[in-house]
């Protein structure tokens, strides 16, 4: 099962009362929009720190296809809740088995876990859990300055 950090900003009731003045339609892609700046802060300090191994591991591998593989996926509910997950995506790739799936334990969304997290006869190279912790507080600074722009241009016109 995933592991999630779960980031909470308390103190928005005057926020709260802006969006609500706001058509949902734009308040979800203002949502959308702020979660992918943060995102980009985080995402951009994992890239940079990705080990990238000196040699391809198996016939489908490149050296830096897992740091080539980070990205962001946004996503926002009805009810306006939102996340945006960064990292490895799957690209699945690998050999197609015999029941016609491929087989994904060499696809960089699959393998980051052995990476970051280790396994018998892997140490650890932990870059995902590191990149957020350094980043966290400006993703956050990065998401509410975008918030704090878009809806000031929807309510006031800009003109503030």
């Amino acid at each position: 099962m995933a592991d999630y950090e779960h980031v909470e900003i308390q103190g928005l009731d005057e926020l709260a009362e802006t969006m609500a003045r706001i058509p949902a339609k734009f308040q979800k892609r203002i949502q959308r929009v702020a979660l992918k700046a943060g995102a980009e802060v985080v995402e951009a300090e994992m890239v940079a720190i990705c080990p990238v191994a000196p040699k391809a591991s198996h016939k489908y591998a490149k050296p830096g296809e897992l740091r080539d593989a980070i990205g962001i996926t946004t996503k926002v509910d009805k009810e306006l809740t939102g996340v945006a997950l960064v990292g490895p995506k799957y690209s699945n790739k690998g050999d197609v088995s015999k029941a016609g799936k491929k087989e994904t334990s060499q696809d960089p969304g699959v393998y980051v876990q052995w990476v970051e997290f280790g396994r018998a006869g892997m140490e650890p190279e932990p870059f995902m859990r590191p990149a957020y912790a350094r980043t966290k507080d400006t993703a956050v600074e990065a998401y509410a300055k975008v918030v704090e722009s878009l809806t000031d241009l929807m309510v006031g016109g800009g003109n503030e």
